[in-house]
């Protein structure tokens, strides 16, 4: 059995994944009507992920191994924290994403190290 993603509002369940592959979700994200739930996905390989309104998008390549720990959403921009391993050596690196577009937080990146909150100011 794999882990299914779901999220519950006013006790009624919403499912999120078939349980083809296993998936864990990490925070959730209301903006406006659009309900957004990050995560991750795996298997061989540890894939970051959200949902929005139940539709899913890979935050980033699905051949490296990445993990999405937090997300704000400002507008139509959709900040995200997490990490993606950027060696052979399976060591993840503190990175956050702006609309898709990567930024590498850490520049060691012989140690591990994972973004695990992000907010913006104005």
């Amino acid at each position: 059995t794999k882990d299914v993603a779901k999220y519950w509002k006013n006790g009624i369940a919403t499912t999120l994944s078939d349980g083809t592959e296993g998936t864990f979700p990490h925070s959730i994200v209301v903006a406006g009507t659009d309900v957004y739930v990050i995560g991750i996905a795996y298997g061989t390989q540890t894939v970051a992920k959200y949902w929005k309104n139940g539709i899913l998008i890979n935050v980033f390549d699905v051949t490296r191994n990445a993990a999405a720990n937090s997300m704000i959403v400002d507008g139509t921009d959709v900040y995200i924290a997490g990490s993606v391993d950027k060696t052979s050596e399976y060591l993840g690196t503190a990175t956050y994403w702006k609309n898709g577009i990567a930024t590498y937080i850490s520049s060691d990146i012989s140690r591990q190290s994972n973004a695990k909150s992000i907010f913006i100011t104005k």
